[in-house]
């Protein structure tokens, strides 16, 4: 799939692993991009694509938790798609680093006959939902 840059598409297309398509809210890994990290190849290019041309005028695609800086490096982030947009594939493809939907249960949609995408994860912490039915709120 195409999409208008508006003249600069040889530069978007030799830089980044996806393609993004605001009025369908649609992030598109590109032909042959079997492997995807959520923070450089969809969270920094969707920073960089919002500021190119008029993009702005969509609405965001992700928010992101994490990231502050610790003793000894950085809370690991985790990104929310939202606003309706989605991951799109067409083939297999492996992604790294943790993404959820606000929206959908699913990050990613698939055409028909595409293969399954994975996911590599690391959270550091889970929040477990205590049992209401024995008062363990009250420790919250």
């Amino acid at each position: 799939m195409l999409i208008n840059y508006y003249g600069h598409w040889d530069y978007w297309e030799l830089r980044h692993k996806v393609t993004f398509d605001g009025p369908n809210r649609l992030i598109i890994v590109n032909e042959g991009e079997t492997e995807i990290d959520i923070q450089i190849e969809i969270y920094s290019d969707w920073k960089e694509w919002a500021r190119f041309s008029d993009n702005l005028k969509y609405e965001s695609a992700l928010r992101v938790v994490g990231g502050d800086p610790t003793p000894t490096g950085a809370l690991g982030a985790t990104y929310f798609l939202i606003n309706g947009w989605q991951i799109q594939i067409d083939h297999g493809v492996n992604f790294t680093g943790n993404v959820y939907s606000d929206d959908f249960p699913d990050v990613v949609v698939t055409l028909e006959g595409t293969e399954l995408a994975t996911f590599t994860v690391s959270n550091l912490i889970d929040k477990i939902d205590p049992d209401e039915t024995n008062n363990a709120s009250i420790f919250i």
